[in-house]
């Protein structure tokens, strides 16, 4: 393995798409929040992991606004922590508009 002769070649055949937000501009992040997948796990609840990947924000912002009641979520007895990206959705729709804040 040190003289390189075993080494696996790198996939070139993966394609990786990405898009860029411009979030400086309320169509924009409109656009962005309806652009995404709808929830994965049953009855439209998704946990911190997923929220996380749908929005362009720190774990720290998540739970900041879960303690402000910025955001709408359900903590289960097991201490897990849901949310209904609808609901999360429309709360970021009215902070956008300034009535959250």
């Amino acid at each position: 393995m040190k003289d390189g002769k075993n080494k696996i070649p790198p996939d070139t055949d993966t394609v990786v798409e990405a898009e860029i937000v411009d979030e400086s501009t309320p169509q924009a992040r409109r656009e962005f929040l309806a652009a995404l997948p709808p929830p994965r796990e049953p009855g439209g609840f998704i946990d911190t992991d997923e929220l996380l990947r749908r929005l362009p924000v720190s774990r720290g912002t998540i739970r900041n606004w879960c303690r402000s009641e910025k955001i709408p979520y359900i903590k289960t007895p097991g201490r897990r922590v849901l949310f209904c990206w609808e609901n999360v959705a429309n709360a970021l729709r009215r902070m956008e508009r300034g009535g959250g804040w």
